[in-house]
C-alpha cells in the first residue's frame, strides 16, 4: 500500500473517548497520506494516546523508505518480530488505493462502513523521530483480483485491543491474520479532468520486494 486517505476530522478521532488521549501539533497533509509525510497515529504505551508519526522507516540496505512490512516476516526469527511484539500502532484511514495490474489507467478504492477504520502499523523511534510502516498480509478475495497484498484493517474496537500491551505477540499475530471488515471496492479511472489533488493520490506502488531486505 503506498496511498491511503485520512479524510476524517480530528474531532471524529478524539470522540473515541480514549483515556489519556493527547494530540501533538499535526503538520500532516489532510486527506492524502503519502510516504515520508507526518500522519496521525494511535499508540498505547500504558493507555491509548493520539500522536503523530512519519510514514516510512530508514534502513541501510534499502535506498527507499520501508513503507510496508510483510506479516510473514514478523515470526520469531523474522525482521519485524520485535516491532510486532512491542511497537504496534494504528493509522486511522477512510480508504486505501491499489493500482489495477491489468489496466494502467484504473485504480481501485477500498473503504469500509463508517467514517473511518484503522490500518495496523509498526513503529520505531530513530534519532528522536517516530516513524511507522504499514503491516501487510496476503490479500483477501475482495482485493486479490487487483493486488496480491493488502494492509491489515481493523474496526475501532479491534484496533484498540490490538495495540494494548496485554495483547500478547501470538494474539496480535492471530488478530492481524484473521481481522476482517466488509470492504467496499470501487474503480477510480484516471482522466484529464482530475484535479491536481486527485492526481497526487495516484502513483506507482513501491513493490515490497524492493523495500525489504534481500
Amino acid at each position: 500500500c503506498s496511498r491511503f486517505s485520512t479524510d476524517f476530522s480530528l474531532e471524529d478521532l478524539l470522540l473515541l473517548g480514549l483515556p489519556g488521549k493527547r494530540l501533538q501539533t499535526w503538520h500532516g497533509c489532510s486527506g492524502d497520506a503519502r510516504p515520508d509525510t507526518e500522519q496521525v497515529a494511535l499508540v498505547c504505551p500504558q493507555e491509548p494516546l493520539v500522536t503523530t508519526m512519519i510514514w516510512g522507516w530508514d534502513r541501510p540496505w534499502s535506498s527507499r523508505k520501508i513503507i510496508n512490512c510483510r506479516m510473514e516476516k514478523a515470526v520469531p526469527s523474522g525482521l519485524w518480530h520485535e516491532a510486532l511484539r512491542e511497537r504496534r500502532c494504528l493509522l486511522p484511514a477512510s480508504a486505501w488505493w491499489e493500482k489495477d495490474s491489468r489496466s494502467k489507467k484504473t485504480w481501485w478504492k477500498f473503504s469500509a462502513p463508517g467514517k473511518f477504520f484503522f490500518l495496523a502499523g509498526l513503529f520505531e523511534i530513530l534519532r528522536g523521530i517516530p516513524r511507522f510502516s504499514l503491516l501487510t498480509r496476503p490479500a483477501e478475495k475482495t482485493v486479490l483480483s487487483v493486488h496480491p497484498r493488502m494492509p491489515v484493517p481493523f474496526s475501532q474496537s479491534q484496533g484498540l485491543r490490538w495495540i494494548r500491551g496485554e495483547c500478547s505477540f501470538p494474539e496480535a499475530l492471530d488478530m492481524a491474520t484473521t481481522s476482517s471488515l466488509p470492504l467496499v471496492k470501487e474503480p477510480v479511472p484516471l482522466h484529464r479532468n482530475f484535479s491536481e489533488r486527485q492526481k497526487n493520490l495516484f502513483s506507482p506502488i513501491q513493490h515490497e520486494k524492493e523495500e525489504e531486505a534481500p
